[in-house]
């Protein structure tokens, strides 16, 4: 989130929200009893999601969606 936060300072960035920013911000849905602490799949979900700070989750809830 660090480079992201940087390069938006410094350029002219568009950043657009995928599935996993939506995983991340779904907290209707208990998505997280899927993930699996030490996964190869869902790992780096279930890590990024406990590591998220608040001006993470507005960050990424401002970003456009790609789903039409």
């Amino acid at each position: 989130m660090t480079l992201l936060y940087e390069l938006r300072k410094n350029y002219s960035c568009t950043f657009i929200k995928g599935n996993k920013e939506d995983y991340w911000l779904d907290s209707a849905k208990p998505i997280e009893q899927k993930w699996k602490k030490y996964d190869s799949t869902t790992g780096s979900l279930y890590y990024t999601y406990h590591n998220l700070t608040q001006r993470d989750r507005d960050f990424l809830h401002r970003l456009i969606s790609q789903k039409k």
